[in-house]
């Protein structure tokens, strides 16, 4: 599983475990755990959801 297009936005969970990425055209959300293979979890977003946005914990 893979995004259609080219990925326009990553960010790392606040422990490093897991990496979401946001696809163009395809507007997908992918989490990918890089403790397994491939993509761990995807689904369908909004252009407006598709900015992935983070919050410093500090």
């Amino acid at each position: 599983m893979a995004h259609s297009t080219h990925v326009t936005n990553v960010r790392w969970s606040h422990d490093d475990s897991l990496l979401a990425s946001v696809g163009g055209s395809d507007t997908c959300l992918m989490i990918w755990s890089h403790e397994t293979e491939g993509c761990r979890e995807a689904r369908q977003c909004d252009s407006e959801e598709s900015d992935i946005e983070s919050e410093d914990d500090g």
